[in-house]
């Protein structure tokens, strides 16, 4: 069963800020509770809505109440596992929707402000869209069944044609990303073995990779391994797994680390943009992975759409100098996709 959630104090009512920014403290409404006495308890004339407990370990992160076709839903997030309550089923039940775990790297921890829900429609069905700011999106259409939620990213169209989907059918990227990536330690050395799909060692070349774990302390020197050369990178970087790096190689047997990020110049798509909905897309830009593009201009066919630099980009993952972004409600930012 899920832990039971606690908080060290109640310290009030605060209406001034977004829920999603309130310590565990605070409420940003009360209308159940009651504080005779500087005591809190469950006011009178109040029962549980729910009594059944969430079948899960891992600890409640977040609730939302879902308001859809004239019907509530209650939508919770347990450990990493979205759950909502099917008052219908016979006897009423929990049910998974949604399985966020395996896409979460190890070691990562992820609390209850890192969740949060938007709802949205796409084409003509409404969904719930569920961000934790680490991992793809999901979205769910309310249907009461186990793991009906899908992932939400890339290969969505939502631009105003129904609910035709629309494919990135091909990318040119800014520089090339490794394939693959092994990484070992020897002593105080740290080697990173790269494989490409295609790679030709240039000077001043531009080279990515996804990092496959984080760099030890006792490592006093970190190397990448590139088309056959062997680069000593100028400083040891506090990379951790997941970190997509880039680095330069300015010699057969030097390279820099830069905080650059990899990313497309351009995409085409596998059908065009609505032509009442350039404008939107441009706005909303395109998400591939874990990363939403900028879009700063679409051909007269609509069907190839250019990225705004790369540097312009907007991420939703945890960057090392501890900045984050979230779907969301008050003023967060949330993104759309192709």
């Amino acid at each position: 069963m899920a832990s039971t959630y606690q908080i060290p104090a109640f310290l009030g009512i605060d209406e001034g800020r977004s829920e999603n920014t309130l310590e565990p403290g605070w409420s940003p409404e009360a209308w159940n509770m009651d504080t005779e006495g500087g005591d809190l308890a469950v006011g009178k004339g109040f029962a549980k809505h729910i009594g059944t407990e969430v079948p899960d370990a891992g600890e409640i992160r977040r609730m939302y109440l879902w308001h859809d076709a004239g019907t509530d839903k209650f939508v919770v997030i347990a450990g990493n596992v979205a759950y909502t309550w099917n008052a219908s089923a016979n006897p009423a039940a929990w049910v998974q929707i949604y399985d966020f775990t395996s896409h979460i790297p190890v070691g990562k921890t992820l609390d209850g402000a890192d969740w949060d829900f938007l709802e949205s429609r796409i084409g003509n069905t409404d969904y719930l869209i569920i961000a934790n700011g680490v991992t793809q999106m999901a979205k769910w259409d309310g249907t009461m069944s186990a793991n009906s939620a899908t992932e939400f990213g890339s290969g969505e169209y939502v631009f105003g044609n129904g609910d035709t989907p629309v494919t990135v059918t091909a990318l040119t990227a800014a520089f090339p990303k490794a394939t693959s990536v092994v990484y070992t330690e020897s002593g105080t050395v740290g080697t990173f073995t790269l494989t490409f799909d295609s790679y030709t060692y240039a000077a001043d070349q531009k080279i990515a990779f996804t990092v496959p774990q984080v760099i030890t302390s006792s490592i006093k020197t970190a190397k990448v391994v590139a088309g056959g050369n062997t680069h000593t990178l100028d400083y040891v970087p506090e990379w951790t797994g997941g970190d997509v790096a880039v680095v330069k190689t300015t010699s057969t047997t030097d390279a820099e680390v830069l905080t650059d990020e990899w990313g497309y110049t351009d995409a085409t798509l596998s059908a065009a943009i609505d032509a009442d909905w350039v404008d939107w897309a441009k706005g909303v830009g395109v998400q591939i992975g874990d990363v939403t593009y900028p879009i700063s201009d679409v051909d007269n066919a609509r069907t190839k759409v250019t990225f705004k630099d790369i540097t312009d980009k907007v991420t939703f993952v945890r960057h090392r100098e501890g900045a984050r972004r979230h779907l969301g409600r008050g003023g967060r930012i949330h993104r759309a996709v192709l």
